[in-house]
């Protein structure tokens, strides 16, 4: 599985008054992308563990192009080089 997509809707909670999405929510959903793709390509993180690996995210990188707003749908892909 080189590419993996998981599609979400915005929640209020991770809004501010103008029904922006707070800055920091990027990283839980970049958190939440990453853990379903391992329970996509291998059964979820303890599969992983038991395999004999980890994984860290190291480094997060976040270039903001325009803002999700409360109730978009947004598309989380991963994709492993």
């Amino acid at each position: 599985m080189a590419r993996f997509t998981l599609r979400i809707r915005v929640r209020y909670n991770e809004c501010d008054a103008q029904n922006v999405v707070f800055n920091a929510r990027y990283a839980d959903y970049v958190d939440l992308a990453s853990t379903e793709f391992l329970r996509a390509a291998l059964g979820g993180y303890q599969e992983l563990l038991a395999q004999g690996y980890e994984n860290q995210i190291v480094k997060l990188l976040i270039e903001w192009k325009a803002p999700a707003r409360f109730d978009d749908v947004l598309d989380l892909n991963v994709s492993v080089g």
